[in-house]
């Protein structure tokens, strides 16, 4: 059983641009946890570093699990994986020339899931019936509120018990937006995830979010031990709620 999450002190960046600086933050098993900030703030590149998609300069990953350290700072993303954590990315990162089925198949790629592909895969299409009709759909061709359903369901594959959810209503008309982030609530609830949520619709986050972090410059500035310290804070009243 995986207990917590932790990122402590990680300075991260890419070539000499740094853009993390000792960014720490911790998940709970069973929260949803919402790190806030604007575009360029370093929101991804956190998400990144825990899937050993970039390596941190400095400063540790680690699982908390049935009382054992396990170190995540030097995996390769397919072990992170493996541990049974999966990201649905920023922007989706499909594959456009694959069939809606194609795709989600592609996401079981971890050993245990393969063995409940046809039951996962069920479960996608009833979670978003839409994808059923479009099974055999290239998913390029899909509206962008399909797209992100798809790529939440594809996220959900790999039978995670960690998920990271970057930027989910990115690009979505408001009427998708709604759906997909009480969805994401509705999923974490039915298999007991831990969800780690970066995002910029404040106002939508905080429905689902137990607490939450915000992030200016690669840095953590606030950690809000619940949504209300959060609405509260002049950081959020200045870039979120305008005043």
């Amino acid at each position: 059983m995986v207990n917590r999450l932790i990122v402590n002190n990680v300075s991260a960046g890419y070539g000499a641009v740094r853009i993390l600086h000792g960014v720490s933050v911790s998940i709970n098993e069973g929260e949803i946890v919402v790190l806030l900030g604007t575009n360029g703030n370093g929101k991804s590149t956190l998400m990144k570093c825990i899937m050993g998609m970039v390596q941190p300069d400095s400063g540790e990953i680690y699982l908390e699990s049935d009382g054992k350290r396990i170190d995540l700072t030097d995996k390769p993303s397919e072990e992170i994986v493996n541990l049974g954590i999966s990201l649905i990315p920023e922007g989706r990162r499909l594959f456009p020339g694959l069939t809606v089925r194609e795709n989600l198949v592609a996401g079981a790629y971890r050993k245990d899931a393969r063995k409940q592909l046809e039951e996962n895969l069920r479960f996608s299409y009833e979670t978003f019936p839409i994808l059923e009709e479009r099974k055999n759909q290239l998913a390029g061709t899909l509206s962008g509120g399909e797209q992100q359903m798809l790529a939440v369901v594809r996220g959900l594959m790999s039978n995670p018990k960690i998920l990271l959810v970057d930027e989910p209503s990115l690009g979505l008309a408001p009427i998708f937006v709604s759906h997909v982030i009480h969805k994401i609530k509705e999923l974490k609830e039915q298999f007991r995830l831990t969800v780690l949520m970066t995002e910029q619709n404040f106002n939508k986050a905080i429905q689902i979010a137990d607490r939450g972090y915000i992030i200016v410059e690669g840095k953590i500035k606030f950690e809000g031990k619940n949504t209300k310290e959060l609405s509260e804070h002049e950081l959020v009243k200045k870039f979120y709620l305008g005043v």
